[in-house]
């Protein structure tokens, strides 16, 4: 026997889901979903050619350990039309000046294991 239940108000869960069921045909069936158009899309265009500078650069303007960061050897260095500059240091306290150089242009270099180079408005290129 039930308390407080009628045998008529207790729904299965089959009982449930047939309802469920039935309700969702009916709203599908008179209310059309919208379709989604999407715009086409375009690629973007570059609105100017990478310098040759840009293509021809190894090692960009920073710090480098020799060694570690890049190789021992010689390197061409290029500031575009901008004055750049150049420290080879022995340690990295920047304490001992091994060569260092502003420049315009071009200028080549030459770096031993361990010391440390550091970039300023100019870059390694190939």
């Amino acid at each position: 026997m039930l308390t407080g239940w009628e045998s008529s108000e207790i729904k299965t869960s089959r009982d449930i889901l047939n309802q469920n069921k039935s309700a969702n045909e009916t709203e599908t069936s008179s209310t059309p979903l919208p379709t989604a158009t999407l715009a086409p899309t375009s690629t973007p265009t570059p609105t100017s050619e990478p310098s040759l500078l840009d293509t021809m650069t190894i090692y960009e303007e920073g710090q480098y350990k020799v060694g570690v960061d890049i190789p021992a050897g010689e390197y061409k260095l290029a500031s575009g039309t901008d004055s750049g500059y150049y420290c080879i240091y022995s340690d990295s306290r920047h304490d001992d000046i091994l060569s260092n150089n502003n420049y315009t242009g071009n200028n080549y270099i030459s770096v031993s294991e361990g010391d440390y180079l550091e970039l300023v408005r100019c870059v390694i290129v190939q």
